[in-house]
């Protein structure tokens, strides 16, 4: 979407869907490749994709990546790089083996550390364990009583919000909606 009407080509590869219509867009060419690593090696493997022209390479999550058993196809896709190009490595933490990975492929890197910040004192924060049947009427409860005056409550489905946003509307309680089908 960040490509709109920008004459930028981007496609992406990822796995657990079709590979025949990745091919396909891949042939007609692109300035951009977002791809997952096991994908990404499944088309060098088959021929489908050459990186010898890539001029930048941007790993984001890469601690995840790691994490997530990526590390010999992540050694594997740079193999496949020219050796000069740009690397940009994003990630949240900085275990050992994301400093080996970073000093395996960065040259003379700057690392850019940004602190947590911790909210404004009047900002209240707090966590409850419940089961699933008590949130909203704990959330009702809450937000009933006249402690708080601006609240934000996060679900983790927009079907979640859209419920929780009745049940507070029937509670008489002045509430709004976000997310993706709005």
């Amino acid at each position: 979407k960040f490509c709109y009407c920008t004459g930028i080509r981007p496609v992406v590869v990822y796995g657990g869907t079709n590979v025949q219509n990745q091919q396909r867009d891949l042939d007609s060419g692109a300035d951009i490749l977002v791809a997952t690593p096991g994908r990404l090696v499944d088309l060098i493997e088959r021929g489908r994709i050459k990186l010898d022209i890539v001029r930048f390479l941007v790993l984001d999550e890469a601690d995840r990546m790691l994490d997530m058993g990526f590390s010999d196809d992540i050694a594997k896709i740079i193999t496949f790089l020219p050796a000069q190009r740009q690397n940009l490595l994003f990630s949240a933490t900085m275990p050992a083996k994301m400093r080996v990975l970073a000093k395996k492929i960065l040259v003379n890197p700057v690392e850019i550390n940004i602190a947590i910040s911790k909210p404004p004192e009047q900002i209240v924060q707090k966590a409850f364990i419940v089961y699933e049947a008590q949130k909203a009427g704990i959330i009702k409860d809450m937000l009933s009583s006249s402690r708080y005056s601006k609240v934000i409550v996060f679900c983790s489905k927009k079907q979640n919000v859209k419920k929780l946003t009745a049940d507070l509307k029937h509670a008489k309680l002045s509430v709004a909606e976000v997310h993706s089908d709005l």
